[in-house]
């Protein structure tokens, strides 16, 4: 596992990106872990159409035909992250319409981190004095590096799910609400 510490992070030069600002926020996003199953899933409405993923045995990005984010699974259980009690969102945080380069390949390794609650999660790949952070949706930001790849990722906001009922009742609401 990437160390965070230890100063052994993984390189991001495959998780190359497409940065346009401004931009606004018109997408939508929710944490809901499936605590039967022990992973993360974050929907991102709306949508589009599926096209590929990048992945790696902790993470899951899915990727849509334009190379805008679908949704990120963190396959890794909670008890697993590492928990902070200091862990902030960083701000300010301007949107940006952000869309992955490349759609086929792995995600390196990540170091995961949580506060005491789960519900502001940090996926960090990199650690890098240059960052700058733009928000990809309500409850999604990216941290990108001066040469625009992707450094890490904010979820703010989860719950705890089963059979993944309450994904089902936001992913409703959220259709019927932008129809």
């Amino acid at each position: 596992m990437a160390e965070r510490n230890g100063e052994l992070i993984s390189n991001v030069s495959a998780i190359k990106l497409v940065i346009k600002t401004p931009a606004e926020i018109n997408s939508f996003s929710r944490g809901f872990y499936q605590v039967d199953e022990d992973f993360l899933s974050v929907p991102v409405f709306p949508g589009g159409r599926f096209y590929s993923y990048l992945d790696s045995p902790q993470l899951s990005f899915d990727i849509s035909d334009n190379g805008h984010l679908l949704s990120i699974q963190i396959l890794l259980p909670r008890i697993n992250w590492i928990k902070r009690g200091d862990l902030n969102l960083p701000q300010p945080s301007p949107a940006a319409d952000i869309r992955f380069v490349d759609f086929r390949g792995h995600l390196p390794e990540a170091v995961i981190e949580s506060n005491f609650d789960y519900n502001l999660i940090h996926i960090q790949f990199a650690i890098d004095e240059d960052i700058h952070v733009f928000r990809v949706s309500d409850t999604i930001s990216f941290e990108i590096t001066a040469d625009e790849t992707l450094a890490g990722v904010w979820i703010d906001g989860s719950e705890n799910d089963r059979a993944a009922y309450a994904q089902g009742v936001w992913l409703k609401r959220m259709k019927e609400d932008n129809r």
